[in-house]
């Protein structure tokens, strides 16, 4: 049962109206394709796998974004993971904001809170649903990079434009 709103299968990429029950059919021998689903609206944070916990330290994070007509958000938050320093502000709370319009998305971080100095240097926003025309970080046009792989190892901010099995992407 997917309840009210609509639902984006996170693996396979259908779209599905909540307030339903549907059928969906899994592979029994070893349950590789169970389906995931995120609600519209959704800012799902990403990181690269690890085996541990500090493993290595995490330099980007990836946020997959389903953005509504609503504004929705997510608070990004972290810590030293060791000790009870975030009892005294030694965190980091940044929250990010995303809503879509018939003239196209935005994505808004907020300003940092907290004195903790978190390893992450770079934010890279998949903006599903969306092929950019142009993109605007903090009121100036962005740079434009040929493809992802470019983005990533980019000084400075920019976008590229893709397509993925939810369709087009920025």
């Amino acid at each position: 049962y997917l309840p009210a709103g609509t639902w984006i299968d996170y693996n396979r990429g259908d779209v599905y109206e909540g307030n339903q029950t549907i059928n969906y059919e899994v592979n029994d021998e070893d349950w590789t394709d169970v389906p995931m689903f995120v609600k519209q609206g959704a800012i799902m944070p990403m990181q690269q796998p690890q085996n541990y916990v500090g493993e290595s330290a995490v330099k980007t994070v990836y946020l997959d974004t389903f953005a509504s007509e609503d504004n929705t958000s997510f608070t990004h938050y972290d810590d030293d993971g060791k000790s009870f320093d975030y009892e005294n502000e030694t965190y980091l709370k940044q929250k990010m904001t995303t809503s879509k319009t018939a003239d196209g998305m935005t994505f808004t971080v907020g300003a940092k809170e907290g004195s903790y100095q978190a390893d992450t240097e770079n934010y890279i926003v998949k903006l599903h649903g969306n092929a950019a025309e142009s993109v605007q970080v903090n009121g100036a046009d962005s740079k434009l990079y040929d493809d992802l792989s470019a983005l990533e190892n980019a000084d400075g901010s920019g976008y590229a434009v893709s397509s993925d099995i939810y369709g087009a992407v920025t």
